[in-house]
């Protein structure tokens, strides 16, 4: 993410009938850097609560969402950020 429009965000993709429960993303050392459950707003590379920068790094993400059968489920992987 570095302003000029294209991949400046990590957005969730969601199949009909899916809502979002939680959207985490982590640092390697366990450290939350983004936490959101609105399908509508991706990861913009900042960090929750200050909107520093974070650094050039692999990140890691879960992701909680809900089915039309009433059940959660669970996501993870990693990200990695490169300006």
């Amino acid at each position: 993410p570095n302003g000029d429009g294209l991949n400046d965000y990590f957005n969730i993709m969601l199949q009909p009938g899916q809502k979002v429960v939680s959207f985490q993303i982590f640092d390697r050392n366990g450290g939350m850097v983004y936490d959101n459950n609105d399908v509508n707003e991706g990861w913009n590379g900042l960090v929750l609560n200050t909107g520093d920068e974070v650094a050039q790094a692999v990140y890691f993400y879960r992701i909680v969402y809900s089915c039309t059968d009433g059940r959660n489920y669970e996501s993870k992987g990693d990200i990695t950020v490169v300006r």
